[in-house]
């Protein structure tokens, strides 16, 4: 019986301590405690990195002419097919030098910011855009050259990374990347019949240049 007691006296103790300490304002409201709460979470959280968006500029398309007179340069430089940068640049940005993905990738061989740092290009200019994705282009044709599907590997790449394509075996499953590869393949093809023909008609300018000047030189002699 003295336990009990004991036990109902302390119990008794304990609540009126507890009235005394609320009721002479020793207490944090619920609300002050919401407000507390925030305070510490935001001292020891590391500072939000907040990445501003590159603002969209309006088209800016180039004409065959002008695109022909970057692509070739860096093609050249590169050892990378004329028709290849031409695919790949009409499947990225259909010759917009502004155009911008959702992903952040820039101009037009939709180069991300990151891999054009690394060729230490400026993906806003497009003379260094289009000779930073012909170098990289050549990059991945090298990476490729022994298997018998390289170009479709390379073009792969560029879309959905090397280690997508080095994961696979090949070309990955992805819906995305294979229906780029078909479409590159397919402006490819085009481009290289176009390049064929005029290809074909300078050696004819050449030729009958050559002729014209043996006539000039033949009345002469004459």
């Amino acid at each position: 019986m003295k336990l009990h007691r004991i036990a109902l006296l302390m119990a008794c103790a304990v609540c009126a301590g507890e009235m005394v300490y609320f009721s002479g304002g020793f207490h944090l409201p619920l609300q002050s405690v919401e407000n507390i709460i925030p305070r510490l979470q935001l001292r020891h959280a590391p500072p939000a990195v907040v990445k501003a968006k590159r603002p969209r500029k309006p088209p800016l398309k180039l004409e065959p002419e002008q695109a022909r007179a970057i692509i070739l340069p860096a093609a050249k430089k590169h050892g990378v097919p004329v028709a290849l940068v031409k695919s790949i640049m009409a499947a990225e940005s259909n010759f917009d030098c502004n155009a911008l993905s959702d992903k952040g990738a820039i101009g037009l061989m939709q180069l991300m910011p990151d891999t054009a740092a690394e060729y230490g290009a400026d993906p806003t200019v497009p003379e260094q855009n289009v000779q930073a994705g012909a170098q990289y282009l050549r990059v991945l044709m090298d990476r490729y050259h022994k298997y018998r599907d390289c170009l479709k590997r390379a073009i792969a790449a560029y879309n959905a990374g090397p280690g997508n394509v080095d994961k696979y075996k090949g070309v990955p499953p992805f819906n995305e990347t294979r229906s780029y590869v078909k479409r590159v393949m397919a402006y490819f093809h085009e481009f290289s019949k176009e390049g064929a023909v005029r290809v074909a008609a300078v050696a004819h300018k050449r030729r009958l240049t050559r002729i014209a000047r043996a006539g000039t030189r033949a009345g002469r002699v004459g």
